[in-house]
């Protein structure tokens, strides 16, 4: 728990990369095999910028007295859309045509991205939706299917 607790800070305090390189980075290494080390890192980096993102949305909904209601509006915008992008990616990582079997490691990888589905709040919620109710692959993975509705 204090690892994660430490690596995530770590990650926080990083540099971010662009959002476009972190999410073409992700498409890269769900390609790859055996990588699922490097896949549950890129994946923990979008899930620190889609906090990031959502604290910048959430700012710019509730903006001070003195802040321009267009500048707000571009950021309300903008926000929205990189976060759709983000769930968007999640759930191709989640239905990778490279990552089929179930096995331990892309059962790693894909709880890792539910879960950070999970807190995109409304962006993530139809895609979760869909691994459930359509995904024949997990219909014989009970916890994973919990782990989409909580």
């Amino acid at each position: 728990m204090m690892l994660h607790l430490l690596a995530s800070l770590c990650l926080a305090l990083a540099p971010q990369q662009d959002l476009d390189e972190q999410l073409k980075e992700l498409d890269s290494l769900m390609s790859q095999k055996d990588n699922a080390a490097q896949v549950l890192e890129s994946i923990g980096r979008l899930r620190v910028t889609a906090a990031m993102i959502s604290n910048q949305l959430a700012a710019a909904e509730n903006p001070s007295e003195d802040a321009s209601k267009s500048e707000m509006k571009k950021i309300i915008r903008s926000s929205k859309r990189e976060l759709a992008k983000i769930a968007d990616n999640l759930m191709s990582a989640i239905l990778h045509p490279r990552r089929k079997k179930i096995t331990a490691d892309n059962m790693k990888v894909w709880k890792a991205a539910v879960k950070s589905l999970g807190q995109l709040q409304g962006f993530g919620a139809h895609d979760l939706w869909q691994i459930f109710e359509k995904s024949r692959k997990f219909r014989d993975e009970p916890e994973f299917l919990q782990l989409c509705l909580i």
